[in-house]
């Protein structure tokens, strides 16, 4: 029995060590991209050193921390006292699947880091993480805005004829700026919950409205008004139900259509891009409305086509240049990014994942999950950012601890 408690007492500390690990992970790795999204990095690019051994820590800590990460992940699920078979098959799935997008196109490592993450964040209590998440993002996001103000870094300002003069606060292009904004009050709102006023529903409105003033982000704007009202809605129905002394009940075609949101938001994304033709007006019509996303999304289909694995794209945009260059390529759409450059496999882990936590959030009654689920994949069809860790960090829900107690679940076994 001395020997089985020894045992038990190191797994335990090993579980504990792998927890405090992982998140010193999490907060460093995103740190870097959130800052990459920035005009520090573009200044003052940290790997333009010469010295070997400081570009070798530099990528073994924030580019391809695989070794680090796969170390965390093993402590955690070999000293964990959880244990779910499905949770463990679909851990490996989506490694291995990663894997093999990363030996097909060594370009995107990002991907694998991601799914490492992901799966990593076993047990770990979801809300400490976007407690995590929205600090760092928001220490950063004002940070930035002080500097490019103060001259610190450039201030990007883009005047296009016809339209507002766009200002980038100083991040890369002023829809990364708009989207950090949308991500960031989305987070805030689930950490929120019941909780949130008719006030603060309504200060989401009036940063919508600066945005497009200031950026003319017109979808982020969109989203963010969009936001604002579904707030209200919750609001509402949560205020209704407390006087009525009824829990607020989501009526199931409203479940159904926001756990199905992503699926649906990821065909018809495809289908308008594969069925685009410049000599129908509703077509052009819509292409201009979205800034020709829909002309560019048809041309990267006609040349790269849809593979199992991915191709390796090189795109070229706007970001960190106040003037757009000669030759913009730039696929726009997570969903579209997603299945040409990752590959069609991987979009349908992603998807499946989303119907994952979709459903489990169902199950839960966590009714504002599911709203910012749908909300972020709406924004996802013309915006990029949806799988990327500095913008949207909700997928980790799939592996981390849903349970609002503060308890720890260790030792108990499922």
């Amino acid at each position: 029995m001395k020997v089985q408690n020894i045992i038990w007492k190191i797994k335990h500390i090993l579980y504990e060590v792998s927890e405090v690990l992982y998140l010193i992970m999490f907060s460093v790795i995103l740190s870097y991209r959130f800052l990459s999204t920035t005009q520090f990095l573009v200044e003052w690019n940290i790997f333009s050193t010469d010295n070997k051994m400081i570009l070798e820590l530099l990528s073994f800590f924030l580019v391809k921390p695989f070794v680090l990460l796969g170390i965390i992940i093993m402590l955690r699920y070999l000293c964990s006292e959880t244990y779910d078979i499905r949770q463990y098959l679909i851990a490996a799935a989506f490694v291995g699947i990663t894997i093999l997008i990363f030996q097909n196109n060594d370009t995107v490592s990002y991907v694998l880091m991601y799914a490492l993450l992901i799966v990593g964040a076993k047990d770990i209590s979801f809300r400490k993480l976007l407690k995590i998440y929205l600090s760092i993002s928001t220490a950063i996001f004002i940070v930035t805005i002080l500097a490019a103000q103060f001259g610190i870094i450039k201030n990007l300002v883009w005047n296009v004829e016809g339209r507002n003069t766009r200002i980038s606060f100083g991040f890369i292009y002023p829809t990364d700026f708009a989207a950090h904004i949308f991500y960031m009050v989305l987070c805030y709102w689930y950490i929120r919950r019941k909780r949130f006023t008719y006030i603060e529903s309504s200060i989401v409105a009036v940063l919508g409205i600066f945005v497009y003033l200031f950026c003319e982000a017109r979808f982020s704007t969109a989203m963010l008004l969009l936001l604002s009202l579904a707030m209200l809605y919750c609001r509402f129905r949560h205020i209704k139900g407390k006087r009525e002394d009824i829990k607020y009940q989501m009526h199931p075609i409203l479940y159904t259509l926001l756990m199905y949101m992503p699926l649906i938001c990821a065909i018809f994304i495809h289908i308008v891009s594969i069925f685009y033709d410049s000599s129908i007006k509703f077509f052009e019509k819509f292409n201009n409305l979205i800034s020709s996303r829909l002309a560019l999304a048809r041309r990267a289909i006609n040349i790269f086509g849809f593979q199992l694995w991915g191709s390796d794209i090189p795109m070229i945009g706007n970001g960190s240049r106040s003037n757009s260059p000669e030759k913009y390529f730039y696929i726009d759409s997570t969903y579209l990014q997603i299945s040409l450059i990752y590959g069609v496999v991987f979009l349908a882990v992603i998807l499946i994942i989303f119907l994952l936590v979709g459903e489990q959030a169902r199950q839960r009654k966590d009714w504002i999950f599911l709203w910012v689920i749908a909300l972020a994949a709406l924004h996802g069809i013309f915006e990029q950012h949806l799988v990327e860790l500095e913008y949207f960090p909700f997928l980790f829900a799939v592996f981390a601890n849903m349970s609002r107690s503060k308890e720890k679940k260790y030792g108990k076994k499922k």
